[in-house]
């Protein structure tokens, strides 16, 4: 993950491709990396030419393209708002679990917890949980 400054070379209904200095390859802005907030246009917040300061996020080097993002940039100065990348790789994260149909903003899947209570109920005798809790001995002591 690195900031760079670019300029909007050319804007698509999906996003924004942004020239960094000294690659030969644009880097695709997401419609979703633009803005903090849901826009419907990439028009609202960009104009062909713009500067702007992105962050790229992904690389695919088999394909020669990669993506960058400008919500976590601070567009006045370039500075890095997510300096430790934990914004971005949870994003990351997420879109991963999505295209593998393992939930993300569109579902989720259940939380297992292997946890167990290291004590024993004073009422039943069986170890993992306390007299208040227990469901054997209901009404007893």
């Amino acid at each position: 993950y690195s900031v760079h400054k670019g300029r909007v070379k050319n804007i698509m209904p999906y996003g924004a491709f942004v020239e960094l200095e000294g690659c030969t390859q644009d880097g695709l802005l997401h419609i979703g990396h633009i803005s903090q907030q849901k826009i419907e246009k990439v028009e609202e917040v960009l104009e062909k030419g713009d500067t702007v300061w992105v962050k790229v996020v992904s690389i695919d080097a088999d394909r020669g393209k990669f993506g960058v993002d400008m919500r976590r940039v601070r567009q006045s100065d370039g500075t890095d708002m997510d300096p430790n990348n934990a914004l971005a790789e949870m994003d990351a994260q997420k879109k991963t679990n999505r295209e593998k149909g393992q939930g993300g903003a569109t579902g989720s899947n259940a939380i297992e917890l292997g946890a167990v209570l290291n004590t024993t109920c004073t009422r039943c005798g069986i170890a993992g949980h306390v007299a208040f809790e227990c469901f054997l001995a209901k009404g007893k002591g």
